[in-house]
C-alpha cells in the first residue's frame, strides 16, 4: 500500500528513524516507571505508526511486546487504566499474526495477566469501589487472547491446576474459573486434547445459562479446529453428546410447549448483583455479536470440524438437524427461531470454506472429498433456496451468503437451481416481490457463476441476466433500484466491457472463446441500455417542496450515492476507449438537450464520474458548449430555486406574526 502512495519516497526511513526512537523511549520510560510523561508520548506515536501500516520487523515487535506486557502486568498502582488500555490496544494489535505464519521469538508468563484481571474483573468486595475504564476488559481478555499462544510449555497444566479448585456448584466462583479457562488455554499446546473430556462433564453442571454455554463452546469449538485432524476418532465418540447439546441451545420447541431456555436478556447475569462485575460474556464475544448469534456460530464451527472425511455419524445427525429446522426456514415463518437459524445455515457453509480452503491450501491429509462437499450441498441447498424469499431481511440475507459459500464450493450443483429461481422471479407478472432477493442473491453468486473454473456456462447465462435486471432501475421502487445498482456495482468491478475481437490462441479452447466472445459483443447494447435507464432515472426525480427539502429517505439518499459514485464510475472506468467515446456524447447529448433543471446535483455527480476517468475528454466534450451558453445567457447569476405555491404559503399573515 505505502509503495504506491505519492509521498513515498524516504517513507520506509522515516519510519525506521521514527520506530528507533520509540523503542528507545519505551526501554528508558519502562526502566525508569515514567508512566505519565515517556510512556504515554511513546505508546501515542507508536499508534500513529501503526495507522500508516508499517511492517515492523519480527525482532522489534517481540522486544515491544515483551517490554509493555511487563508494564501491562506490573502490580503498580501508578499505572492509570487508560494507559493500560493504550498499551494493551498497540500490544494485540503487535501480536496479531495471519494463520500460518511464524510466530514472535517470544515468551510471555500467563499468571500475572490472570491476576489483574481477576482484580479488575473480579474484585472481592460485593459491591465495585471504584470504576473500570470504558473498553478495558475487553481489551485485557484480548491480549490475554493473542498472547496466550507465547505462554510456556506447561502452562495448561497450571492453568488447570489454579481453576479446578474454583469450579464449585454452590458458588459463583465457578464462572470466574470457566471464563477464565476459556480465555487463557493454550488450544495449540501438545495435550490440550486431554482437557475435552473434563470439560465436557463440566458441562452438564449448569443448564439454561447462555453465558455458560458460550464459553464452553467458544474453548470445545477451537480445540476441535486444532485437534479433529490427529484426534478424529475421540472426537466422534463425542458427536452424539455434542449434537444434543446443539439442539438445547439452539432452542427447538418441542410439543405444544412454548417455554424457552433463555430468558429475554439472553441469560445475563446483571452488573448489580456485583459478582462478576461484567457480563461474562465479555470473555469470549467479539464485536457487536450478540450473545445468540455468537453461540450459533460456535455451534456451526464446532459441527463442521466434527464431520470426518468419507462421511459418517456426524453427516448422519448433521443431515437430521438441517431437515428438522426446514419448516423453521418457509418463506411464510417469521418469529423466535428465524433469526438463529439463518444464523446457523450462513455460518455452517462459511466454515466449511475456510475447512476446505485451508486443507487444499496447505495439502492437509485427511481431508474433505469431493464427494464431501455435494453431499454437504445437497444438505444446505434446499434451506438456503427456501429461507431466500423471508419476511425476514435478515434471514433473505445470510440464505445469499450461504448461497455464495456453496457456490464457491460446488457450483455445478448449487448454481443451476438458484438460476432458475432467479429467471423465474425476473420474469414472473405475478410474484414481483421474489425479484429483489433474487438479485440479492445473484449480487453474492455472480463471480463464482462466471469464473469458468466453477460452473463452465456460467458466462452464457449472463448476457440474459444483465438485460433482464434493466428494468430493475425504477424510479417509484427505490429499494429495488439500490439492489439492482449493488448486483451491477458487484459484476462490473470484475467484468471489463471490452469486445473481443483476437481469434483463440493456441492453447486455448477454440469453442469455449466463440461462446466468450458472443457474450461481449453484448457488452455495448447493454450499457447503452443501462445509460438510458439511469437517464430516465434522473429525470423522474421530483424535486421536493421547501418543508420536504431536508427530510429525504435515507434510502433515497444511498440510491443516489450508489447509483453515481459507485456504479457509474466503475461503469465507465471498465469501458473500453471507443465505447467510452460513445458514452461520452451521449451523456453530453443528454445534458444539453433535455431541460433539467431540479437535478442539477445528479447532473454534477455524473459528470464527475466521467471526469474521474478522463478530464481531458470530458473537458474537450462539455467546456466549450457551456461557455457559448454562459457568454449568450442575458442572466449570467443564477436565479434562486422556486418552490411550488400552496394555499397555505400564499395566504395573508396576520399581524405580529414572523
Amino acid at each position: 500500500i505505502n509503495s504506491q502512495m505519492p509521498q513515498t519516497e524516504g517513507f520506509v526511513d522515516d519510519c525506521e528513524s521514527v520506530l528507533n526512537a520509540i523503542v528507545e523511549g519505551i526501554r528508558a520510560a519502562a526502566a525508569s516507571k515514567d508512566w505519565f510523561g515517556g510512556m504515554r508520548d511513546c505508546i501515542r506515536d507508536l499508534k500513529r505508526l501503526q495507522g500508516l501500516k508499517y511492517k515492523q520487523p519480527p525482532g522489534v515487535r517481540a522486544e515491544l511486546c515483551g517490554i509493555m506486557y511487563k508494564c501491562i502486568t506490573t502490580e503498580e498502582e501508578e499505572v492509570d487504566q487508560i494507559l493500560l488500555k493504550s498499551m494493551a490496544q498497540v500490544t494485540c494489535r503487535m501480536l496479531q499474526s495471519k494463520p500460518g505464519k511464524e510466530l514472535l521469538d517470544l515468551s510471555l508468563p500467563w499468571r500475572p495477566l490472570y491476576n489483574l484481571i481477576d482484580r479488575l474483573c473480579f474484585g472481592k468486595s460485593r459491591l465495585q469501589a471504584m470504576g473500570v475504564c470504558r473498553n478495558l476488559p475487553h481489551w485485557l481478555v484480548t491480549l490475554a487472547r493473542r498472547a496466550r499462544k507465547y505462554f510456556p510449555e506447561g502452562s495448561n497444566r497450571e492453568i488447570m491446576a489454579e481453576l479446578r479448585p474454583l469450579f464449585c456448584p454452590q458458588d459463583m466462583s465457578i464462572f470466574k474459573a470457566q471464563g477464565c479457562m476459556s480465555m487463557l488455554l493454550n488450544r495449540q499446546e501438545e495435550g490440550a486434547f486431554g482437557y475435552v473430556a473434563e470439560m465436557m462433564g463440566l458441562w452438564s453442571w449448569v443448564t439454561s445459562y447462555m453465558d455458560w454455554d458460550m464459553m464452553m463452546l467458544n474453548v470445545l469449538s477451537s480445540l476441535c479446529k486444532h485437534t479433529y485432524i490427529s484426534k478424529g476418532p475421540e472426537w466422534e465418540s463425542m458427536t452424539r453428546d455434542i449434537f444434543s447439546r446443539v439442539l438445547h441451545i439452539v432452542d427447538l420447541p418441542v410439543g405444544p410447549s412454548r417455554i424457552h431456555i433463555y430468558d429475554a436478556r439472553e441469560g445475563s447475569l446483571p452488573a448489580g448483583d456485583g459478582y462478576p462485575r461484567f457480563s461474562l460474556s465479555v470473555f469470549v464475544t467479539k464485536g457487536s455479536r450478540t450473545r445468540v448469534v455468537h453461540n450459533v456460530r460456535k455451534c456451526a464451527k464446532l459441527i463442521v470440524y466434527l464431520l470426518p472425511p468419507g462421511g459418517g455419524l456426524a453427516w448422519q445427525l448433521l443431515a437430521k438437524l438441517m431437515n428438522s429446522v426446514e419448516s423453521f426456514m418457509h418463506p411464510s415463518n417469521h418469529g423466535y427461531w428465524t433469526h438463529r437459524l439463518s444464523d446457523l445455515l450462513c455460518a455452517l457453509c462459511e466454515n466449511f470454506y475456510k475447512r476446505v480452503s485451508t486443507e487444499r491450501l496447505k495439502g492437509i491429509e485427511p481431508c474433505v472429498l469431493k464427494t464431501d462437499v455435494e453431499e454437504f450441498s445437497r444438505i444446505m441447498l434446499p434451506l438456503a433456496l427456501q429461507g431466500l424469499y423471508s419476511k425476514s431481511a435478515s434471514a433473505s440475507l445470510q440464505s445469499c451468503t450461504a448461497l455464495k459459500f456453496l457456490g464457491m464450493l460446488d457450483a455445478s450443483n448449487a448454481l443451476p437451481p438458484l438460476l432458475d429461481q432467479v429467471y423465474q422471479a425476473l420474469t414472473t407478472l405475478t410474484e414481483v416481490h421474489q425479484t429483489t432477493s433474487a438479485m440479492q442473491a445473484l449480487a453474492a453468486v455472480v463471480f463464482p457463476m462466471v469464473k469458468s473454473e466453477n460452473f463452465s456456462a456460467g458466462a452464457e447465462h449472463l448476457p440474459a441476466l444483465m438485460q433482464l435486471t434493466l428494468d430493475g432501475i425504477d424510479s417509484n421502487d427505490l429499494h429495488k433500484t439500490w439492489t439492482t445498482l449493488r448486483l451491477y456495482t458487484v459484476l462490473l468491478s470484475g467484468l471489463p466491457l471490452i469486445p473481443i475481437t483476437d481469434d483463440a490462441p493456441g492453447e486455448r479452447d477454440a469453442a469455449r472463446h466463440e461462446v466468450i466472445r458472443q457474450v461481449t459483443d453484448t457488452f455495448a447494447d447493454w450499457a447503452f441500455k443501462f445509460l438510458d435507464q439511469a437517464f430516465a432515472f434522473i429525470v423522474n426525480q421530483n424535486y421536493p417542496h421547501a418543508e420536504e427539502e431536508h427530510a429525504k429517505s435515507d434510502i433515497e439518499g444511498r440510491t443516489s450515492e450508489m447509483m453515481f459514485h459507485c456504479t457509474l464510475e466503475v461503469l465507465f472506468m471498465q469501458l473500453g476507449d471507443k465505447l467510452f467515446d460513445r458514452a461520452l456524447r451521449k451523456v453530453a447529448n443528454f445534458c444539453f438537450t433535455n431541460l433539467l433543471t431540479h437535478q442539477t446535483e445528479h447532473l454534477g455527480i455524473l459528470l464527475t464520474c466521467l471526469c474521474r476517468v478522463d478530464p481531458a475528454a470530458a473537458v474537450r466534450m462539455f467546456l466549450p458548449t457551456c461557455l457559448r451558453i454562459l457568454l449568450v445567457s442575458p442572466n449570467l447569476s443564477p436565479s434562486p430555486r422556486r418552490y411550488v405555491k400552496t394555499p397555505a404559503s400564499t395566504a395573508p399573515k396576520r399581524e405580529g406574526s414572523s
